[in-house]
């Protein structure tokens, strides 16, 4: 009986374990739209260097970019 195995897919930009319903531009994956954008941002500006500099820790947002934030609306 065969077994199946399953690989675990990585952030491009962040390294962060993607999950089954991650994002995909230009045949890399990427774990949120935020990702993809920094991607896609540092790609047209011709910086994608970044990418070669290996191995580092990374800073992820703790919010998604898309989380509501209502209290940014809050004037004094």
């Amino acid at each position: 009986m065969a077994t199946a195995t399953r690989t675990e897919t990585s952030c491009y930009h962040c390294g962060d374990t993607c999950g089954a319903d991650h994002v995909r531009a230009d045949d890399k994956d990427f774990c949120c739209p935020g990702c993809r954008f920094v991607y896609e941002l540092l790609d047209q500006s011709g910086l994608c260097d970044y990418y070669d500099l290996g191995d580092r820790p990374q800073v992820k947002a703790e919010v998604a970019a898309d989380a509501p934030r209502p209290e940014l609306f809050d004037l004094p």
